[in-house]
């Protein structure tokens, strides 16, 4: 599952990412060649971008690379470096706990808004917000179970 969540995202980032190129290329191609806007194009790229953020997020939980201060864990060792970092991850797994729960919250708010230009509910756009949290829950928990078993994946 790990290599299958971590492939995905990478793959469904890099679409994500190719779609609001092209389709902001096409639009200055159209603004400036054509003189005439697509008036949903800036809005797609933006919901777009929102959604490669939170799975940009899910990523950067998966390979331990969000803002930390560590520079109490690099002096432990052994026993009490594990627990400690067992501890950060646990922390961690709760405020995406709450961010996926309040996320599934304000998804589910916002259903019955549509968005000025595709006419599509912003809960489809918030619920991003529970997307990444719920993969970022995923990776905590398995680096919570590398950390108990003592292994060490490669990044």
């Amino acid at each position: 599952m790990y290599e299958f969540l971590k492939k995905a995202m990478y793959h469904v980032s890099a679409l994500l990412f190719a779609i609001a190129l092209g389709i902001a290329f096409i639009a200055v191609i159209f603004r400036y060649v054509f003189n005439n806007s697509l008036y949903w194009s800036e809005e797609i790229v933006r919901y777009l971008f929102i959604w490669m953020f939170f799975i940009a997020v899910g990523e950067s939980s998966r390979a331990g690379s969000h803002v930390a201060l560590d520079l109490l864990t690099t002096k432990l060792k052994g026993t009490t470096k594990k627990v400690w970092s067992i501890g950060i991850e646990l922390l961690s797994l709760l405020f995406v706990g709450v961010l996926s729960y309040y996320g599934v919250k304000l998804a589910l708010i916002n259903m019955n808004q549509f968005s000025p230009a595709l006419r599509i509910p912003y809960g489809f756009i918030y619920a991003a917000i529970p997307f990444g949290g719920i993969v970022m829950g995923i990776f905590h928990v398995i680096r919570i179970a590398d950390l108990v078993r003592g292994k060490n994946r490669e990044e």
